[in-house]
């Protein structure tokens, strides 16, 4: 019968190999933090400590209120939308700073007058032979007079199909023409330059309620649904009007809006 010997070994009898790599796991697990270690986290204890502090001063000192403070004094009030929309571009230019020497016509339009000329004046209902310029009003243009303007059509400067130096003669007061344009003149000197604000009540615009509704229902599926035409509403028997198809396309996107007509008072009758 043969004997059976089983091999192995006890914690003692572990090979020393192992019993170091288990006393070097033990040591560096144990290990004590060094003087360097608690620096570091005593540094950063310290700062959170600091940040927060500050931040509660500033939060319990908070900063002084404006002067008057909570106190209103008697406001100017607007009884209409163009009490309104003055009353917006003034304090508007008082906020960036902006001024403008405009006056006001008696039916509410604002003109400024770029060139003063020497010659007769235009009256209420005399005759002016004019050269002119439409212009989109500028998106800095505070009071809808100053800046540059985006060119909409012209007549007497060889802009568009005309021939520069040619003039269109008006009758002040006549019903064809932009009311706006016909009380704005008025007082022109022969010679003169004076840009006019043209609303769109007061331009081109028919009264309201003009637009035509297109059905869409039908194409897009939905029963009802519809859209204004605001083209329809565009008057082209007012005078000035554009004469080119390319003017009545730039008219056509901007009459709705506010538009500037910068007039030449060329020769008074």
């Amino acid at each position: 019968m043969e004997a059976g010997f089983v091999w192995g070994w006890s914690l003692g009898d572990q090979p020393s190999s192992l019993r170091n790599t288990r006393r070097t796991i033990r040591c560096h697990s144990e290990r004590q933090p060094s003087r360097r270690d608690v620096l570091i986290a005593g540094a950063g204890v310290f700062a959170g400590l600091c940040a927060g502090s500050m931040s509660t001063q500033a939060l319990v000192k908070g900063s002084a209120p404006p002067q008057d403070y909570g106190k209103r004094g008697p406001q100017e009030r607007a009884t209409n939308m163009e009490e309104a929309r003055r009353l917006g571009e003034s304090r508007e230019a008082e906020m960036f700073g902006e001024s403008s020497d405009f006056q006001v016509g008696a039916g509410g339009d604002r003109y400024r007058d770029v060139q003063i000329g020497s010659g007769k004046s235009v009256g209420e209902a005399g005759e002016v032979d004019i050269r002119y310029r439409v212009l989109k009003a500028g998106k800095r243009s505070a009071d809808g007079l100053t800046g540059e303007g985006s060119p909409v059509f012209s007549y007497g400067y060889g802009e568009d199909d005309d021939k520069e130096g040619s003039k269109l003669k008006i009758r002040v007061g006549d019903a064809e023409m932009v009311p706006a344009l016909s009380e704005g003149i008025i007082g022109m000197k022969e010679g003169g330059i004076r840009r006019i604000r043209i609303l769109p009540e007061r331009g081109w615009r028919k009264s309201i309620g003009c637009e035509k509704s297109i059905d869409v229902g039908t194409v897009v599926g939905l029963p009802g649904a519809s859209l204004n035409e605001t083209e329809s509403c565009m008057d082209l028997s007012r005078l000035p009007a554009p004469a080119t198809y390319q003017g009545v396309r730039k008219l056509s996107r901007r009459f709705d809006g506010t538009l500037i007509i910068e007039v030449e008072a060329v020769q008074v009758f």
